[in-house]
């Protein structure tokens, strides 16, 4: 198994949705438990936790990152947590993305290598699930400087860069990848995961 880390990128405002996503409830723990666990499960050798400064969250075997340009979107998460890390790779794992699995999130890892990895499904990259070589940093905050700061921007330029990989996700697959953004989208799922 490759030395990797991994952050989970909970920093996000959460407007549309009309609370802090991180902290609503799933399967009877806070999302952003339930979606931590999966990340321990991986063992990787650093575990960050992309938040908003002034949030309060417990302590655990985790780091707290914060992006260094509040309301950055992920790219500011991503960003802060490759500053920190110390191997290859960084997986990283969408708060807001309950039905994604340690097992997927571990195949992506063993394909990794020496580029990183990313889901593409019907055209769009997944950059908040993927595995990140950690030598995209320069690239990241080029992308950070400049006026479009979005992983899809990224993920383009690091694939023209040979920095990223392209894991083509059969539609079959597409549950893995849904994320909350409305009140309604977390009710959908609970009736569904019940």
């Amino acid at each position: 198994m490759k030395d990797f880390d991994a952050v989970l990128l909970a920093g996000g405002e959460s407007i549309r949705m009309g609370t802090n996503k991180a902290l609503i409830g799933y399967h009877g723990v806070p999302l952003w438990r339930f979606q931590m666990e999966k990340l321990i499960q991986l063992g990787p050798d650093q575990l960050f936790f992309s938040t908003q400064p002034g949030m309060v969250f417990p302590a655990g075997p985790w780091t707290f990152v914060h992006d260094r340009t509040p309301n950055l979107g992920p790219l500011g998460g991503l960003q802060a947590a490759l500053r920190l890390a110390r191997v290859d790779f960084l997986v990283t794992l969408a708060v807001d993305m309950p039905a994604m699995t340690a097992a997927f999130l571990k195949s992506l890892l063993e394909k990794a290598g020496p580029a990183g990895v990313v889901p593409r499904l019907e055209g769009f990259y997944h950059g908040a699930v993927a595995v990140y070589p950690i030598k995209i940093l320069p690239l990241a905050e080029q992308v950070l400087a400049g006026n479009d700061r979005s992983l899809q921007h990224l993920i383009h330029e690091a694939i023209k860069a040979g920095l990223m990989a392209v894991e083509e996700i059969e539609p079959a697959k597409s549950g893995l990848f849904e994320n909350w953004n409305l009140p309604d989208d977390v009710k959908r799922t609970c009736i569904r995961s019940f």
